[in-house]
């Protein structure tokens, strides 16, 4: 323990001695490493994090259903179903977040998302009460009886103040009195990873936001109620698979239409947190981003091994000297990696720091949306936990094979040469070099990922999305919020539309229940009129629901057919329009028009194909050509929609315009999301290709300044190494140009090799964010040129410094110092 003290303290002192040096490499081991925390506080909070505030969460687990490559929740039905598992599960609850108006007394009312949450969703969870209690067995089971709400700990905070007398008091959603029974506690942040769940409101309760909506939950094919249970004792995810998987079966041959093919998959808890969908890509994304930060590790590791290694050369001598008097060769290597350990503890704590900075930035991101977006980037003590690991290991990795090389010095050769030259020096020049090679491979694998995102970026923006968001505006509503009925909903509409027409400065104005590239997208199964029954089912297909005037409006072309017009009533034969896509899926040889299919079960009556539009962009801009269809809004009635106007002017100065005809009509209707179209699409889910951009491309100048910086750290050292071989040089006639050409040439041909290594990487890792990309190809082979040319450049600004000292150098003045 004394000599590990010692080791401490000299190492300590040795890096004060140079403070340049250790500046140097902790700045790069804080960079490798804050970004490796950053990112991994993102995947641990997305994907692993136990759910805060619950008991036992690792205990917690999602069943989700699947007909194809898209996961879902099941609906209330089915989740009863699952949760009749009690062999395996000693509780299960469920959710489903909706949209809802909150209103207290006579103040202005606000859009919130109440989660609708089965009678026992808190105690299944284990999550205990900060005020108050949770639902009691009536409130829970009867109902009609639910008109009781849980609200956040945040929102309480937010909305109330902290105010201790909340408990017991009546707010107002949808036009209907709530009682406020009790504030979840503050650890609870809900069960969604992004969204922040102001509320909970039991089931039963349901009809108080959404008139007759129980009926509803009750259809097999309807909503979707996500599923948490709880694992009994002795029970794994193994088991729970197979008890899944035999109940989906059963429900296959008892309900053929509805869960005819489906398959039930248990997951841990955490990975359907974000969404149902999240088990199919978010690993799959969350590894491209760890691969990449571990690269950007990779060269800050390679970084301090170069300084590391140039350092103890420079100290042959004086090591030398301890060894010959009584220094064994592991007490040396225990002083080198301690010096390297010290560091990685420094650079890590630097590196907690700027990941706190990356995620306060990351979290402080906002989306061209209304929906309350919470992006909590936790660094805990298991990120820390993750950090300090990855400091100790990079602190090895970077000092273990410099120093093993330095403690097999030849002690008489180096005391007889002055540490001028030694055995073996030409290997751990192979190894310097090795090291800056490294560290161009890693750049340029990153460099190219950042080209292919920056190129999807600007294709995302400029690519055809099958509309034209250009001059238009949008904005969303939903009268149920207001208790309004069916007739009264359509005349509201009606109504609302004719007046936006006759507004000066608009061209067309029509309805859309979903936004083109927007956070929610309607899916249903489809079934094809006279195909056999085995080969009837479709995986789940995009849907709209839009009134006359819809694909005028948002710039959509109808390639045949008709659109739809005012005919089209509930009276009148049932219609629907597909895109170019659906048309060749479905009926591949044959003129669709005429053809009648049906969808989300076989039992609803068929709708006609009466024409046919250009397929677009429905979920995101990377998306490959998809099916869709669309339905008259007089057709099937929806509460929900959004309004969306084509003006002839600059449509942000039409909204408030647009905005006091809904208020005229009903000043307490809730109107979100109203922007113009170009400003969601290009602030909503493109704003994800933009994050991606920057993170790699982040990521991507911090290796090629990691690289550049070890490249010119390598050839200062050498021609320090050099300097009398280049004064015997100079003496014996060599020129400033042929000295300054040989310096510059050795640091090119370390950046070709590193070219020649990362070229096939960068193809790799190219391949495998293919699906990200937009309008481009992992292989396109002038983004390789172009990070190629610019790491050249890089490199010969790197190697120009060390090459100009070097061609300065008075042979005289070296010869004399020999």
């Amino acid at each position: 323990m004394e000599s590990v003290w010692k080791d401490f303290a000299l190492s300590l002192r040795a890096l004060r001695k140079n403070p340049g040096f250790a500046l140097l490499a902790i700045l790069a081991l804080a960079l490798g490493i804050g970004a490796n925390t950053a990112i991994f506080s993102v995947v641990y909070s997305l994907m692993f994090r136990p759910l805060p505030g619950a008991a036992n969460p690792g205990e917690l687990v999602s069943v989700v259903l699947t007909e194809g490559k898209y996961p879902y929740a099941p609906s209330y039905a089915a989740f009863k179903d699952y949760a009749s598992l009690t062999r395996v599960f000693t509780g299960a609850a469920g959710f489903m977040i909706t949209n809802g108006q909150f209103r207290i007394g006579n103040e202005i009312p606000e859009r919130i998302m109440p989660t609708v949450v089965t009678g026992h969703f808190f105690d299944v969870l284990g999550v205990k009460m900060y005020r108050g209690r949770s639902f009691n067995d009536v409130e829970a089971s009867q109902m009609g009886a639910g008109n009781v709400v849980v609200l956040s700990y945040r929102f309480w905070q937010r909305r109330f103040h902290g105010s201790q007398a909340v408990v017991g008091s009546v707010v107002r959603i949808n036009g209907n009195a709530f009682t406020i029974i009790g504030i979840a506690s503050k650890e609870f942040r809900g069960t969604d990873s992004l969204i922040d769940q102001a509320m909970y409101i039991p089931v039963t309760g349901v009809d108080f936001i959404y008139p007759n909506f129980s009926k509803n939950l009750e259809k097999r094919g309807a909503g979707e109620f996500s599923f948490i249970g709880r694992l009994r004792p002795g029970v794994d995810l193994k088991s729970a698979q197979a008890a899944a998987s035999l109940l989906a079966a059963q429900l296959a041959k008892e309900y053929p239409d509805v869960h005819g093919g489906q398959r039930a998959l248990v997951y841990p808890e955490p990975r359907t947190r974000m969404e149902p969908e999240a088990p199919g890509y978010l690993p799959a994304i969350a590894f491209i981003f760890m691969t990449l930060v571990a690269l950007v590790l990779l060269a800050a590791c390679s970084n301090v091994a170069g300084l590391l290694y140039a350092r103890a050369s420079s100290r042959q001598k004086e090591l030398a000297i301890r060894m010959s008097l009584g220094a064994g060769r592991r007490r040396i290597l225990g002083q080198l990696l301690t010096e390297s350990l010290m560091l990685s503890f420094f650079g890590g704590t630097a590196g907690i720091l700027l990941a706190y900075w990356v995620t306060n930035l990351l979290a402080g991101i906002r989306i061209a949306t209304d929906l309350p977006f919470d992006f909590n980037f936790v660094i805990d003590t298991t990120v820390i936990g993750y950090t300090l690991v990855l400091a100790v290991a990079s602190g090895l990795v970077a000092g273990v094979m410099p120093g093993l090389r330095i403690s097999k010095t030849d002690l008489a050769s180096t005391l007889k040469e002055g540490g001028r030259t030694s055995q073996g020096g030409s290997i751990r020049q192979r190894l310097r070099d090795g090291l800056v090679v490294i560290q161009v491979a890693v750049s340029l694998v990153l460099l190219v990922c950042a080209g292919l995102f920056l190129q999807s970026s600007i294709h995302a923006v400029h690519q055809d999305l099958g509309i034209q968001p250009q001059g238009r505006l949008v904005m969303a509503m939903d009268t149920e919020m207001l208790n309004y009925d069916e007739p009264r909903t359509r005349t509201f509409y009606r109504r609302l539309i004719a007046l936006v027409r006759d507004l000066p400065g608009v061209q067309s104005a029509a309805l859309g229940k979903y936004l083109p590239i927007g956070f929610r997208n309607g899916r249903e199964k489809v079934f094809i009129e006279g195909r056999a029954k085995e080969k009837n089912r479709s995986d789940y297909t995009v849907f709209n629901v839009v009134s006359p005037g819809y694909f005028e409006t948002i710039g959509m072309p109808v390639l045949q057919g008709r659109g739809f017009n005012e005919g089209d009533t509930p009276d009148t034969k049932r219609v629907a329009i597909i895109n170019e896509v659906m048309a060749e899926t479905f009926w591949p040889d044959r003129n669709p028009l005429g053809k009648r299919f049906r969808f989300d079960t076989e039992e609803n009556s068929p709708v006609e194909v009466v024409g046919i539009v250009k397929t677009a962009k429905y979920a995101l801009p990377a998306e490959r050509p998809t099916p869709a269809f669309y339905l008259p809004f007089e057709q099937h009635y929806s509460s929900d929609t959004v309004l969306h106007v084509h003006t002839r002017g600059n449509p942000e100065q039409m909204i408030a315009a647009v905005r006091a005809e809904v208020q005229a009509l009903d000043p307490e209707m809730p109107v979100w999301d109203a922007r113009t179209l170009e400003e969601h699409i290009r602030y909503g889910k493109m704003r994800l290709y933009d994050i991606g951009m920057w993170l790699i491309g982040g990521f991507g100048l911090i290796a090629l300044t990691l690289s550049a910086v070890g490249l010119y750290g390598v050839m200062a050292f050498l021609v320090n190494r050099q300097k009398h071989d280049i004064g015997v040089r100079m003496a014996l006639g060599a020129s400033q140009r042929n000295v300054l050409k040989t310096i510059v040439m050795s640091g090119m041909k370390k950046t070709v090799l590193g070219l020649l290594l990362g070229a096939p990487l960068a193809l790799l890792a190219a391949a495998s964010i293919d699906y990200l990309l937009v309008g481009i190809s992992p292989r396109d082979p002038s983004t390789l040129a172009a990070a190629s040319v610019f790491l050249v450049g890089v490199a010969l600004a790197a190697s120009m410094g060390p090459a100009w000292r070097a061609a300065k150098v008075d042979p005289m003045v070296v010869l004399r110092s020999e």
